[in-house]
């Protein structure tokens, strides 16, 4: 399959439609149409990472990542409200998440290509031309190395330690709903703790995942200014930043 370069734009536009819209549809459909609501938002729902993730293999040639992590997500998520399961799966959902994510982003250390590489270190964001002329007078391509590597394992980690923070506040926020409640009003409870939880997802992975992707691309530039020893501007892609 192709690795094509993804722009910092696109891997945003990934998360949009293959994480948040489908779980914002779960959270507003499911209290809607009936007792079938919960199963029409969750088919809506899938509908989005499964078309996206179609539409990469088919036109772009290449796996989307988000979108196979973005449909088991929802599945788990309208398939235990459906099954009406205790707290303890949805807890372990929380958990599994943004730790399949940061094993896989470390995991790609040992790769030809990391996370930073694929994600930052291209020519959407940076100019390559001077860069790779840079590093090969100067014969320092492993200290490059070791600057990806290095960047990539702290992307990583912001990922285990939101992990960590999801499954202590999902063990605060979800309860076992007593039976003595009808079905559709386990639900209505179910989706309200689903759409508390979401909120505090959004505080303890999305928000630090921006402010660290921010500080990244500072630690990039730092290390690449001294490593190649050009300044910030002639190291940012001038032409990328007048789109």
């Amino acid at each position: 399959m192709s690795q094509q370069k993804q722009t910092p734009m696109g891997f945003f536009l990934d998360l949009a439609f293959n994480l948040v819209i489908p779980v914002m549809i779960l959270q507003k459909l499911s209290s809607r149409f009936g007792e079938t609501g919960p199963l029409v938002a969750l088919v809506v729902a899938l509908s989005f990472p499964l078309s996206f993730g179609f539409y990469d293999l088919i036109v772009k040639k290449k796996r989307n990542l988000l979108s196979i992590l973005g449909f088991i997500n929802i599945l788990f998520t309208g398939s235990f409200a459906l099954m009406g399961l205790t707290r303890n799966w949805y807890i372990a959902k929380e958990l599994l998440l943004p730790t399949l994510i940061g094993i896989y982003v470390w995991s790609t250390s040992w790769r030809n290509t990391s996370f930073i590489e694929l994600i930052f270190f291209n020519e959407s964001v940076f100019n390559m031309d001077a860069i790779n002329k840079k590093i090969g007078e100067k014969s320092n391509r492993k200290d490059l190395k070791k600057l990806m590597l290095r960047s990539t394992q702290i992307f990583a980690t912001t990922f285990l330690v939101s992990a960590a923070a999801n499954f202590f506040i999902a063990g605060n926020i979800f309860t076992d709903i007593p039976y003595i409640w009808t079905s559709t009003e386990r639900a209505a409870i179910r989706n309200y703790e689903i759409a508390e939880m979401k909120k505090w997802h959004y505080i303890v992975l999305l928000i630090p995942s921006l402010v660290m992707t921010v500080l990244l691309l500072w630690h990039l530039v730092s290390g690449l200014t001294k490593i190649t020893g050009l300044k910030m501007e002639e190291l940012v892609n001038a032409e990328a930043t007048k789109k």
